[in-house]
């Protein structure tokens, strides 16, 4: 009789093979989790900085299409308007006045930054600035950069963890994400 009531406890298992068991599963879940949260806040700076070079690429071809805002030619053409102050968002507009500024009524759309991405710093000149209007000029596009067609603009956006995401545009016109 003993060797039955042997094999039958041998059948299942401890109670303390299932707390470690459910232990370990709940370790490595949460592992996974942390890591998959932190990966997913690096995609949304890598999407906002891919975003706005793509926004701004879509403002240099409008210039180069001539396309118009609410029929009338913009006379300097197309850009994007980018504050330090409004740091969640940017303007894409049409310039109508050619004074290759953003004004009121030259709006196009206004881009959300995702939750958590803002707009740390723009640098005109080399110079820290608050306010940075880059503007594409048909019909070739010229490139200026508050009102200069000599110089470079760097936009850095940074997320809650502090990482940041340069966008440069030179006076040539070309975009690049660092």
């Amino acid at each position: 009789m003993e060797t039955s009531d042997k094999t039958r406890l041998q059948q299942g298992f401890t109670m303390i093979e299932l707390v470690v068991s459910i232990l370990i599963i709940v370790s490595i879940s949460a592992a996974f989790l942390t890591n998959y949260h932190s990966t997913s806040k690096r995609s949304q700076i890598q999407e906002a900085s891919q975003k706005l070079a793509s926004d701004l690429r879509l403002a240099q071809n409008d210039s180069l299409g001539l396309l118009q805002l609410n029929g009338t030619m913009p006379a300097g053409g197309w850009g994007i308007h980018l504050e330090t102050g409004t740091n969640d968002h940017y303007t894409i507009f049409a310039d109508l006045n050619g004074d290759n500024a953003f004004q009121t009524g030259e709006a196009s759309g206004q881009v959300n930054l995702p939750s958590g991405v803002t707009i740390k710093n723009l640098n005109c000149f080399g110079v820290d600035v608050s306010v940075c209007n880059i503007t594409f000029i048909p019909p070739d596009p010229q490139t200026d950069i508050n009102n200069s067609t000599s110089t470079s603009a760097t936009i850095t956006l940074t997320d809650e963890s502090g990482s940041t995401k340069d966008v440069t545009v030179n006076f040539l016109g070309l975009i690049d994400v660092n």
